[in-house]
């Protein structure tokens, strides 16, 4: 990867977009056999904070309910606020789900959900080498810390193996390292400075080629909810399984830029797939 003209020394990149959580633990009603995850995903680019929530079946029979909100519309720690913030969502299934569960322990909130990079490919000490969050701390919404920080060390062996230990084999497991989280940085740097209030140090992308990266990300996104194909290639890429790559791949192409034929499911019909969720959440 070519260093960024005027990046040296380990200089960053931030987007901060106020993102702040509210989580607590719930005892499932019934267990959690077959219950799948159930999230309502905020929208950016609409003008108003996003605000999302998702409930998240773990071990013990419970559930891991979060909210989550952009600046200006941020979840609270009281009883109060947690419910209604869940009143205020697009959708009131997740509202429903925690109405038929038991909470199980305290509120906890977070605010520490800044993206932050750190150009270190042109200007890493020699002997030293950054990885993980020393080279793109991401918000922990998008689930890509500890992946991030795996795919990392696999690029030290990766480049060991080739290249051996020398004086300057540093450099170059800092530039595999680079290429290694700018898929995950791009992905969280869009989607958040399109939540109102976003803010930038100047060092993220912008321009041109910015817009027409967020259009096609925008079409990839609506296809996926209709085409098989486009969604295999579009949670793939964002589960970091494969290259971003695979997302310009002609056929996937091809489908995210044609006109869609399909009508995407509405929340009731998607809801009503999981008979259980529908009936725990009073949507028949």
């Amino acid at each position: 990867m070519a260093a960024r003209p005027g990046l040296r020394g380990g200089a960053r990149g931030a987007v901060d977009a106020g993102l702040a959580y509210a989580a607590r633990l719930f005892d499932a009603p019934g267990g959690n056999d077959g219950f799948p995850v159930v999230s309502i995903v905020p929208v950016p680019g609409r003008r108003v904070p996003g605000r999302g929530a998702t409930v998240i079946p773990i071990e013990g029979g419970r559930w891991i309910v979060t909210l989550s909100g952009t600046r200006g519309g941020e979840p609270s720690r009281s009883e109060a606020g947690f419910e209604a913030f869940l009143s205020s969502l697009d959708h009131p299934v997740v509202h429903g789900l925690v109405r038929a569960a038991r909470p199980i322990g305290p509120i906890r909130t977070c605010r520490s959900t800044l993206n932050r990079r750190r150009f270190h490919e042109d200007g890493a000490p020699a002997g030293f080498t950054a990885v993980g969050d020393a080279v793109a701390a991401l918000n922990p919404v998008y689930g890509h810390g500890m992946t991030v920080a795996a795919q990392c060390a696999a690029a030290i062996r990766a480049v060991l193996r080739i290249e051996g230990l020398h004086p300057g084999v540093g450099t170059s497991i800092q530039r595999r390292v680079a290429q290694v989280v700018d898929t995950p940085w791009t992905m969280a740097e869009e989607q958040d400075r399109g939540f109102p209030g976003a803010k930038s140090n100047g060092l993220s992308a912008k321009g041109p080629m910015d817009r027409l990266a967020r259009w096609y990300g925008d079409r990839l996104a609506r296809a996926a909810l209709t085409d098989p194909a486009v969604f295999a290639a579009y949670f793939d890429v964002f589960a970091l399984t494969a290259p971003a790559a695979r997302l310009a791949a002609p056929a996937v192409a091809f489908a995210a830029l044609r006109p869609c034929r399909r009508r995407p499911p509405t929340a009731a019909e998607a809801i009503g797939r999981h008979r259980r969720v529908a009936e725990l959440a009073g949507h028949p």
